[in-house]
């Protein structure tokens, strides 16, 4: 970007612009890229060294977090939510899978309170309606407000966390491949953006998915609780339903419709081609195998 260049950061949030802008943006991007001397790896590491900005006591932080996350999952599971599904008497299978909707109801709802307030409550954030504030003032190595560093190492700590729960707690299913490679690319995005100091952008997509998660988990846990102790309760079946209905409409809004004309747009249009963000580019693709796992989840669901 010029010096002398006044970049708007609104933008029209919607496919018709997303489509036809992000294909300009990419062919821009390559032709550059082509005309440059750029190498790789070389020129990557380099931009590396230059732009990411990780302490050794994020690095300590996190780690620790992870592990606190699995202990606190270990002990809610065995004094918590063991003994709800026993109270309860629900069925076997019911009784071995609740702990773990238990668990992610209750992080992700958190999360959800949380990165609303942010978003939708302070002038701070006003991610929403306004996605290519994003990236206002953004310069290397920026400090990041409290408030923000701390969902962030929560975010972070809890994705690792979660990598070893998939393979060592949850029940193994159909997706669950599907879902370690998501959470692989969650870390990654989680960290670079952290490094980059593009943590804004990384609020907002965090609420468009973590709201998701809260009906489904929700809905998971009525659905354990419909049969329980030989008998049928049918209030659980009417709000299971709901909340299905509920939980696909969210999905079908919030991931495949806001996710990308507010964040994927913001990052692959406004931060790559016009304020030629570095590893922007990176960024984006990632955004958008992200869209894609949303996509296919949608679809199997």
């Amino acid at each position: 970007m010029a010096d002398n260049e006044i970049v708007s950061y609104d933008f029209e949030q919607s496919y018709f612009a997303l489509i036809p802008d992000s294909y300009l943006a990419w062919k821009q991007h390559i032709r550059e890229l082509l005309d440059s001397d750029y190498s790789f790896p070389s020129g990557f590491l380099s931009d590396l060294k230059t732009y990411c900005r990780f302490d050794v006591a994020d690095v300590i932080l996190i780690l620790l977090l992870s592990v606190t996350w699995t202990v606190l999952r270990w002990l809610s599971t065995e004094t918590l939510f063991k003994p709800i599904g026993t109270y309860f008497q629900l069925l076997p299978s019911d009784h071995k899978k609740s702990p773990e909707s238990f668990w992610k109801l209750l992080f992700y709802s958190a999360s959800v309170v949380y990165s609303g307030y942010l978003i939708f409550f302070t002038e701070d954030y006003n991610f929403f309606h306004r996605p290519g504030l994003a990236w206002e003032g953004w310069t290397p190595g920026m400090s990041i407000h409290p408030e923000i560093y701390i969902y962030y190492m929560s975010q972070g700590s809890f994705y690792i966390h979660s990598i070893f729960a998939t393979i060592f707690m949850d029940m193994w299913r159909r997706d669950s491949v599907a879902m370690l490679v998501h959470h692989f690319i969650t870390c990654f995005l989680i960290f670079l953006s952290y490094g980059l100091r593009y943590c804004n952008i990384g609020l907002l997509v965090f609420l468009l998915h973590d709201i998701t998660d809260v009906e489904l988990e929700f809905t998971k846990l009525n659905v354990y609780l419909k049969r329980r102790g030989g008998k049928s309760y049918m209030i659980h079946e009417y709000i299971s339903i709901a909340g299905f209905i509920a939980f696909a409409a969210t999905w079908l809004v919030a991931r495949l419709y806001w996710f990308p004309i507010k964040a994927i747009y913001s990052a692959g249009v406004l931060a790559m081609a016009k304020l030629r963000l570095p590893f922007s580019p990176l960024l984006t693709c990632m955004l958008w195998v992200i869209f894609s796992l949303n996509v296919y989840w949608f679809l199997v669901s």
